[in-house]
């Protein structure tokens, strides 16, 4: 298996389910699952364009979710940002094989409006002809 799909296994426990040498390099590739949540990578082989940004999110299920991540990057020796929080969403970053960005990301559930500054707003609103 080349060295990315080894990463992908090795660091976030993905498993090989594919591995296809086409005749034709960008036709090469290789499929990979992560048994826990499903998601399937199909990461192509052949030389990636130059000068364009290689990045990739993922998104986790929940704020513990990430922090159970974050703690088993850290418990690899994986290089990675501590958890940062913008207060619409958290995230750790890492940097992947062949220098390719990776964001495990959770963004946070959208707040309700309180039922009563919505009311006053309405009738606020209605008042003045709105």
């Amino acid at each position: 298996m080349p060295g990315a799909g080894r990463w992908w296994c090795r660091t976030l426990g993905f498993e090989l389910v594919e591995s296809s040498d086409g005749q034709h390099a960008s036709r090469s590739h290789l499929l990979l699952r992560h048994p826990e949540s499903g998601l399937v990578l199909r990461l192509r082989r052949g030389t990636p364009a130059t000068g364009r940004p290689r990045y990739l999110s993922l998104r986790v299920e929940s704020e513990q979710a990430l922090r159970d991540w974050a703690a088993h990057l850290r418990r690899r020796g994986i290089p990675h940002s501590p958890p940062r929080d913008n207060g619409l969403e958290q995230w750790v970053s890492l940097t992947g094989p062949d220098d390719m960005r990776i964001e495990l990301w959770w963004p946070r559930p959208p707040r309700a409006e309180p039922a009563a500054q919505h009311g006053a707003a309405q009738h606020g609103a209605a008042q003045h002809g709105a």
